[in-house]
């Protein structure tokens, strides 16, 4: 059975992926109007695919954008230097505009903790990437992000405990 990333408001598109579909290891659909991408990784990602993944949206014009990275059963192992790359590419990608956040899901630890190495370091240069290990938590924190509103430095389940404990 196919994993379905609902519509939204923010993104009317169904996104389906079959796990036994043949694809690229990070494709993505783009939605010009809300200006949202959502891309998923499947099978094992090197630095890269996920480099080639950020060339392709900067040629698709949709790095900008904010995007849902979904890498559940995906297997992604960056060390520090591939990172460093990755956020290299992203600076270039962007060159000096302001980038949506985004948001990522990765349910094996290895993935999970890759993917915060590259949220660490992203965050360090300004980028906004969260990486969570739940889809729902990821989809309502993506869904309540705007790329011009303001957003929370910490994690966002850090950010509510602040705001409870006030």
């Amino acid at each position: 059975m196919p994993t379905l990333i609902r519509a939204s408001r923010r993104f009317p598109i169904d996104y389906a992926h079959s796990p036994g579909a043949r694809f690229m290891p990070l494709s993505f659909v783009s939605d010009n109007v809300a200006r949202v991408v959502l891309s998923r990784g499947d099978g094992s990602i090197s630095a890269s695919d996920l480099l080639n993944h950020l060339s392709l949206l900067g040629a698709s014009g949709v790095q900008a954008f904010d995007q849902l990275l979904d890498l559940r059963g995906a297997s992604l192992g960056l060390t520090y230097e591939d990172a460093r790359d990755v956020v290299y590419q992203q600076h270039l990608e962007l060159a000096g505009r302001r980038g949506g956040v985004t948001v990522i899901v990765a349910d094996s630890t290895t993935t999970f903790g890759s993917a915060r190495i590259l949220e660490a370091l992203m965050s360090f240069q300004g980028f906004r990437y969260v990486v969570f290990d739940d889809l729902s938590a990821a989809q309502r924190y993506f869904e309540g992000t705007r790329s011009n509103a303001d957003y929370p430095r910490e994690h966002p389940e850090q950010a509510r405990v602040a705001v409870e404990a006030k």
